[in-house]
């Protein structure tokens, strides 16, 4: 695993968290440069070869083989990188090197914690795995500090809704948010700001349309994705 494309000095607080967090987000090295955390559905276990779920760095090798190796055969067509790639920098196609400078800038994990069995709609998760999750995530946010969460799926929003009103008081938020698409959400807590912006799963989402959510994460957060855009372009 490329070591040197990492941000390895938060994994003891991360740790500190407990069992709840299965598995350690990935954070590129120069994450902080823009503080984007970007926040995926589900691991599956429908493949032949599901040994590396069982390990707590499986978000890292994924990120290092399908966003760090895109140039090799076997990781160039990863649909749900690419998609993510063409929507947050809102280009159709994407070099090797962007590609490379891209995941080196944000942060990664996936909001379910446990591997799903299948992609069928019986497996799909439960609200207590939602409720879960963003119980989770926003003990990262805390660590983390992102200004801007994408989350790449809308399912479980609700639970997030539902989680904050009866678990968490840290959060101030605007409940008609939780009823507004495209969902944006804004959080605040002491002196910690974050916008949530909800979008379609690149990959488990029919007719999915990359301009469309690119579009709206510019009008969200114009400044962040310029300076994530001249970050590629520079590079």
């Amino acid at each position: 695993m490329l070591v040197d494309k990492q941000n390895l000095k938060f994994d003891e607080q991360l740790m500190a968290i407990g069992p709840s967090l299965r598995w350690l987000p990935w954070i590129g090295k120069n994450y902080f440069q823009i503080r984007l955390l970007i926040i995926g559905d589900s691991f599956y276990e429908d493949k032949d070869d599901n040994e590396w779920l069982h390990d707590k760095f499986a978000p890292r090798y994924l990120v290092n083989n399908q966003g760090l190796q895109s140039n090799l055969p076997q990781f160039a067509n990863a649909k749900f990188f690419r998609k993510t790639e063409q929507t947050v920098l809102f280009q159709d196609k994407t070099t090797f090197k962007e590609r490379d400078t891209f995941w080196t800038s944000i942060a990664f994990f996936n909001l379910v914690q446990r591997p799903l069995l299948s992609r069928n709609s019986s497996d799909r998760p439960k609200d207590q795995d939602f409720n879960l999750g963003w119980s989770v995530a926003l003990e990262v946010a805390k660590i983390l500090r992102p200004n801007l969460i994408v989350k790449l799926g809308i399912a479980g929003i609700g639970q997030l809704g539902y989680y904050l009103n009866n678990n968490d008081a840290e959060w101030e938020r605007n409940a008609i948010e939780f009823y507004k698409r495209p969902f944006i959400i804004n959080l605040k807590r002491l002196n910690q700001q974050i916008k949530l912006v909800c979008i379609n799963h690149p990959t488990g989402s029919r007719n999915y349309d990359y301009k469309k959510w690119a579009i709206i994460l510019r009008e969200t957060e114009p400044a962040l994705m310029d300076k994530l855009k001249s970050l590629i372009v520079n590079k």
